[in-house]
């Protein structure tokens, strides 16, 4: 192929490599939280954490940092996100 191709294939493989670095980094901030009862879901590709105590259930995606509550869509990693659900 061309090289728009390798240029493709090359940002491709970084981008691999610094969401696995994210998604590492995000769980272990994740499990040092106290109080935050969860549920990993699609091989680690999502942590669910069950609505309760008035607060709402929360979808975390440990490789991008985001996650999606009450129909919305918020990002920031594992140490916003802590305190985001703590504020709830």
């Amino acid at each position: 192929m061309g090289d728009m191709g390798d240029i493709y294939r090359l940002h491709n493989e970084e981008k691999k490599k610094r969401h696995a670095e994210w998604h590492k980094k995000n769980m272990e901030i994740f499990e040092k939280a106290d109080g935050i009862m969860y549920e990993i879901k699609n091989n680690g590709e999502s942590v669910v954490i069950p609505a309760g105590c008035g607060k709402p259930q929360v979808v975390f995606f440990p490789s991008t940092g985001r996650w999606r509550a009450r129909g919305k869509t918020f990002s920031g990693g594992a140490k916003s996100f802590i305190n985001w659900y703590r504020k709830q």
